[in-house]
């Protein structure tokens, strides 16, 4: 099969998408499949190495239309018909329902290939922080969120197959009134680390100054993930206890003002920033290892593969009660009211303080993430596309 993948976000750039989009075709290559990713070029980042069995990337060169957002689009729309024409696929699927998402259903009409769209983020109340960053103005957010719903709904009603990872953002989508079935896939989280292939927890702590406990956060550093209340969070947690450590592994827009932040707050060596690693690198790091718990204070998550690595790796979970983070934070882990740094504090210093539950915790989110394997998700994938061209044919 020949499958088309199209994402405005894509290696080098890495977030969510781009993993989850790097996951699946590398498993859909490994069995044979011919994959090709259709996004744009990131000129103004390093390169990564990445060339799977069977699976290749058509970049176009493009422009960033708002700041610390992945709204991009490109002038060369005729290059990529051209490559998408020449590729000839027996399916579409695209993964951003924004300018290279529209392109895709364009061609897909115009050619009668069969066409799958999967919403990995869908802006509306829950991800007012979104909105705000990208409008700047509050007085705009009614008129964005009108606007992304009015979008979302002719963008998915003209797919064939619509997808979204998470089973709220589905009831959201049908309360906003898109009219076709949408169903569940979600995101495959990364294969459990062998442990002899890590460095040992005692060599990780020594090389990052950690303590002997660890609180580890992973993401994007940037406004809209609410770092900050995490900080300010764990700053209650060290004024009690003098032998836990905030880890923080990413980079981004946000990152000086978070540093600045750790130093208002008089956390210089209690908080360290690790800059930004590589969602594989990561996983043989042993950072994870070396962490008691994972937290995250964002309120705007769908499904978030840094939750779903850290579930791998057998990390409890503290979150907030919001987005998608309520489907993935259950027996495994804590739920909080968003922006309630006390409660925040208080779930971090709960998970610390118990050894027995903080063991139960890891354990369950070990047997939780075994449902996300990539294994698993591809097989429900392939159903999808083969039953999109099947009735296509019909």
């Amino acid at each position: 099969m020949k499958i088309a993948l199209f994402s405005d976000t894509f290696f080098p750039e890495i977030n969510g998408i781009s993993t989850c989009i790097a996951s699946v075709s590398q498993e859909l290559g490994r069995r044979g499949h011919e994959v090709k990713i259709f996004t744009y070029d990131w000129p103004s980042l390093p390169e990564i190495s990445w060339a799977p069995q069977n699976v290749s990337v058509m970049r176009v060169p493009s422009i960033s239309l708002m700041p610390n957002t992945p709204f991009r689009m490109t002038w060369r729309y005729g290059k990529l018909w051209s490559a998408v024409r020449d590729f000839h696929p027996d399916v579409l699927h695209f993964h951003t329902p924004v300018a290279i998402g529209i392109f895709c259903i364009v061609y897909a009409k115009r050619t009668h290939t069969p066409l799958l769209g999967t919403l990995h983020t869908y802006l509306s109340k829950q991800n007012s922080d979104v909105l705000h960053i990208a409008t700047r103005r509050k007085f705009l957010l009614p008129f964005m969120r009108a606007v992304s719903l009015k979008c979302n709904r002719w963008i998915f009603d003209a797919c064939d197959v619509r997808l979204a990872p998470s089973r709220l953002l589905i009831e959201e989508l049908v309360s906003g009134g898109l009219s076709k079935e949408i169903s569940f896939l979600p995101n495959p989280a990364p294969p459990a680390t062998n442990s002899s292939q890590v460095s040992s927890t005692q060599q990780v702590k020594e090389r990052y100054k950690l303590s002997d406990h660890v609180i580890l956060h992973v993401g994007r550093l940037s406004p809209e993930k609410k770092v900050g209340a995490l900080i300010r969070a764990f700053k209650l947690v060290a004024d009690k206890r003098h032998d836990v450590t905030l880890l923080i592994v990413g980079d981004g827009s946000a990152r000086a003002d978070l540093e600045r932040l750790v130093s208002d707050e008089g956390l210089h060596g209690r908080v360290v920033f690790t800059g930004f690693i590589k969602p594989d690198a990561l996983m043989q790091s042993g950072l994870l290892a070396a962490s008691d718990l994972f937290a995250t204070t964002s309120t705007m998550e769908n499904q978030p593969m840094a939750v779903l690595e850290a579930m791998s790796a057998g990390l409890p979970i503290v979150g907030v009660r919001a987005g998608g983070l309520t489907e993935l934070i259950t027996n495994n882990g804590l739920l909080v009211v968003p922006d309630d740094i006390d409660a925040m504090a208080s779930a971090l210093s709960g998970v610390l303080e118990s050894d027995a539950e903080r063991s139960r915790m890891a354990e369950c989110s070990r047997e939780n993430a075994k449902q996300y394997s990539v294994e698993s998700i591809c097989n429900r994938l392939l159903d999808y596309y083969e039953r999109v061209m099947e009735e296509k044919k019909k």
